[in-house]
């Protein structure tokens, strides 16, 4: 499998980082394809550290390899566990940074198969019911921890906290502030969502206001399928310790503001 990475930000749009999969079984210097928005393929070449459910991948010790199509500094990726699966969240910190920040706007995320694995590979009938439960499980691993989001299908009375549907293969478990190891999995920190409402809140285009409990809609939202939410008062548990915990809240729309230029 590779992670594709598609920078959306000024200077890199447009531009997909491949990352295969195996580059995270070991430490040390590694190399990976980047693809231009005209089809260009170019070579980035940088040193893989691995920590537990983090991978860093740092270019700026090869900045005269990777000059031309590929900014100096270190990429993060910060899984939801150690085993690396799912979707990670990605944040970047440039040679002169002192920390990582996400990158506005955030880019875009996808796993597919390696070409080259599947152009090496004979086919195999077998491999097709292996593939199928590797979707399962990313689909488990998207809708949260089992315990996290049995927890807030319970305080919610499955049923999604924005839309109100009920249909339970399509909720799951958010995360208000990004998961970072298993104290994060607190009801309080949670929000059960549909599955495209909780891709909104995880790239900060939809929010709640702490204060009224409204759905807030980055601008380019409002007038699209999803602005019939904006100002919608979202269901809340019946008893206040299960209640999302406000100044999460006010964090994340804090962010969502500061994106919505």
């Amino acid at each position: 499998m590779e992670l594709l990475v598609t920078w959306q930000d000024v200077g890199s749009e447009g531009y997909t980082s491949v990352i295969p999969e195996n580059l995270f079984e070991r430490d040390g210097r590694v190399q990976h394809d980047i693809v231009g928005p005209k089809g260009g393929k170019y070579a980035a070449v940088c040193d893989v550290v691995t920590e537990a459910g983090l991978v860093y991948l740092n270019y700026a010790p090869y900045e005269a390899k990777n000059i031309g199509h590929h900014y100096c500094g270190t990429l993060r990726l910060a899984f939801g566990d150690a085993h690396r699966r799912g979707m990670p969240e990605v944040t970047w910190k440039g040679e002169l940074g002192n920390s990582f920040e996400r990158l506005a706007p955030p880019p875009l995320l996808r796993w597919q198969a390696s070409q080259l694995d599947a152009a090496m590979t004979p086919f195999e009938p077998a491999g097709i019911e292996d593939a199928r439960k590797r979707t399962l499980r990313a689909i488990t691993d998207r809708r949260g921890q089992s315990t996290f989001r049995k927890s807030l299908m319970n305080v919610y009375g499955d049923k999604c906290a924005v839309t109100k549907c009920n249909e339970q293969a399509v909720l799951e478990a958010a995360h208000i502030v990004g998961y970072k190891g298993d104290h994060t999995n607190h009801v309080q920190n949670g929000l059960l969502l549909r599955a495209d409402i909780h891709t909104l809140f995880d790239l900060h285009l939809l929010s709640i206001d702490p204060t009224t409990w409204e759905v807030v809609l980055q601008k380019k939202l409002q007038k699209g399928p999803y602005g019939k939410l904006c100002g919608a008062v979202i269901a809340r548990p019946s008893e206040a310790e299960h209640c999302p915990n406000t100044e999460a809240l006010r964090g994340h729309l804090e962010e969502l503001k500061r994106l919505d230029v």
